[in-house]
Parts: structure tokens; C-alpha cells; sequence
């Protein structure tokens, strides 16, 4: 979570242009803290974010580097400004579609959470950027097939750890999820999956 910033303010003067984005007001009038320093989460506010908007952000900044989940290189760049105005809100205001831009980015991290404090043993084998990108495929995978239940997605996620990826291909598999799609009860569809079903999938499996 590395940043280096070169400004042309002082670090004071940065606090205070800063000091706005550090919450995001929603429609509700909620206020939430913004995880600027989270470069895993950096992106997708930069993504979100206004072109008048970042670029009032970033206008006092030459450039700003920081590394991405896969350990590259990230630079943002404004105009370096000694001068900057008020941004004319003391809270950065997000509307509901932008907020839930961000909720679904978070998706992933919060589930890998939750696995770290039931099953940290999953999240040993494979770097984090590696992890990362599965729980995202299982969790794009249940998004497709309606599955919406918080508890649901997490056991779909953690399935995609526990197993390889091709275990979601067979014709079981894809009409055990059309069934979830039309409404079925997941627990109840994997439940009828017989135990021979997962063993050509155990991770590590060579036969």
C-alpha cells in the first residue's frame, strides 16, 4: 500500500486540499470514510469519481505513484498547481449508482475477510492478486446466475478456492445453477450433488 506523492503544496497545505475526499456523503445523507491510502481500492475511486472532480482531486499533484494488486506500477498525474480553490463541498457527494459501483468493487476484499476468519487455510496457496481474481470469477459467476444471498456467495467463493475453476463447467454444475437462477434454494441444490461430483476438482489433484 505504498504511495509516493509529489505535490507542489506543502504536506499541511495537501492535508487541508484533501481533507474533503476523505469522506463520501451518499443520497442518504450518509457519510463514509474513503480508503484513499488502499491501493487496492485506489482504481476504482479515481474510476468513479467526476472529470471535474478528480481533476480538482488531483490538481495540486505532479504525479502520484502507487503499486496495483498485481505489483505494477500505477501513476496519477494532475497539473502540479501551488494554488488550488475550494471544491465547493466539505464532503465528496456520491450518488447512489457510484456507490454501488464501489460496493460491488469491494465485493471481493469483504469476502476474502470473511474467508480469512472461517478458512484462512484458503487463502494460502497462490498470491493474493491470484485469490483475489477467483473469489471475483465466483463472485461474476453468482451475479450471472442470480445468486444474491450475502452467506450464498461467500460459500460460492469459497467453493472456488476449495476446488479448480472448470468445477462450475459439467452439466451438473450448470444445471444445478440454472435451477438457482429460476429460483432454487442453493444449499439445498448443492446438497443433492453427489460426493464423486467434486474429486475430479480437489486443487492439487493430478488424476
Amino acid at each position: 500500500m505504498l504511495s509516493i506523492i509529489a505535490s507542489a503544496l506543502s504536506a499541511d497545505a495537501l492535508s487541508a486540499h484533501f481533507k474533503p475526499y476523505l469522506f463520501a456523503r451518499t443520497e442518504d445523507s450518509l457519510e463514509w470514510p474513503v480508503r484513499w491510502a488502499d491501493t487496492r481500492v485506489q482504481a476504482s475511486l479515481m474510476a468513479i469519481m467526476a472529470p471535474a472532480v478528480r481533476k480538482h482531486f488531483l490538481s495540486p499533484i505532479h504525479a502520484w505513484l502507487t503499486g496495483n494488486r498485481q505489483g505494477e506500477l500505477v501513476q496519477w498525474q494532475g497539473t502540479g498547481d501551488p494554488i488550488t480553490e475550494p471544491p465547493g463541498f466539505d464532503c465528496w457527494p456520491l450518488d447512489e449508482p457510484c456507490f454501488g459501483n464501489l460496493l460491488g468493487e469491494a465485493e471481493a476484499d469483504a469476502v476474502i475477510g470473511q474467508i480469512y476468519d472461517r478458512r484462512p487455510d484458503l487463502l494460502v496457496e497462490g498470491s493474493p492478486a491470484d485469490i483475489h481474481a477467483r473469489v471475483v470469477r465466483q463472485l461474476e459467476i453468482a451475479t450471472h446466475f442470480h445468486l444474491s444471498g450475502a452467506p450464498q456467495r461467500l460459500h460460492f467463493s469459497m467453493l472456488g478456492l476449495i476446488y479448480t475453476s472448470d468445477f462450475v463447467d459439467p452439466p451438473a454444475m450448470q444445471s444445478l445453477l440454472k435451477k438457482i437462477a429460476k429460483g432454487g434454494d442453493y444449499q439445498e441444490q448443492v446438497s443433492q450433488l453427489l460426493p464423486d461430483f467434486w474429486v475430479p476438482y480437489i486443487q492439487g489433484k493430478t488424476s
